[in-house]
């Protein structure tokens, strides 16, 4: 089985990981241990320590394109990692559950969707131990620098919280804004508004008084024209 590590070395302190490599014919597995340097080591004097005579046997690292590293089996062998102290694995992208680098672009690696059965659940190379699946669940209650020294559950919680009460007051202050709105606007339209429909029976009546108006007039006229011809 081919490995490739994304090379993330800001992530990478001092200490070792172990490799270990099961012979699938006899099930038999040996340990070996890689001391990392982080401040010191490069990816070649990585590969150099995995292929040197002390390294890892069955093993061939090499450097692959876009600079990954490659681990390799040999046939009828299987690779698989623990006890890392440095912090290598997770900062080459290896053996971890997750790929990204922030709550951007965070995913589950390939590698896991493609085949499930590479999740690893149990601690210590020992089959059906559910160790590690147990302390990924707990940690959930585990107190985290980074967030105050509040766990994951606390931390969520306490977000939510806060959330609900900034939209709370948020809608709040929009609902007293709108019924301000209103209130200002009617009072503005109790002194300036016009209705068209008031208007128009307004102009129909000033207009049927224009009428009745000039039909007096004329009849005034029309009266004294006969009196003064019958004088």
């Amino acid at each position: 089985k081919s490995w490739l590590m994304a090379p993330e070395a800001s992530w990478i302190g001092s200490g070792s990981f172990f490799v270990h490599v099961t012979d699938q014919a006899t099930g038999t597995t040996t340990a070996h241990e890689v001391a990392i340097d982080g401040s010191a080591m490069s990816m070649q004097d990585l590969i150099d320590t995995i292929n040197g005579p002390n390294g890892v046997p069955n093993v061939t690292a090499s450097l692959g394109p876009g600079n990954t590293l490659t681990l390799s089996a040999d046939a009828g062998c299987e690779i698989s990692f623990s006890d890392d102290s440095a912090g290598a694995l997770v900062g080459l992208g290896l053996n971890t559950f997750f790929t990204g680098s922030n709550a951007a672009d965070i995913n589950v690696a390939a590698l896991l969707q493609e085949d499930p059965s590479y999740l690893a659940v149990s601690a210590g190379h020992i089959p059906g131990s559910g160790q590690t699946a147990l302390a990924i669940a707990g940690l959930q209650d585990q107190s985290v620098d980074g967030l105050g020294n509040r766990s994951l559950r606390e931390y969520w919680q306490e977000s939510v919280t806060t959330l609900a009460v900034k939209t709370n007051g948020a809608a709040a202050k929009a609902e007293s804004t709108s019924l301000i709105r209103s209130s200002l606007y009617a009072q503005t339209q109790s002194v300036s508004g016009v209705s068209i429909d008031e208007e128009s029976v307004n102009l129909l009546t000033f207009q049927r008084q224009f009428q009745a108006a000039a039909k007096f007039i004329d009849v005034i006229d029309e009266t004294m024209e006969t009196l003064l011809r019958m004088a």
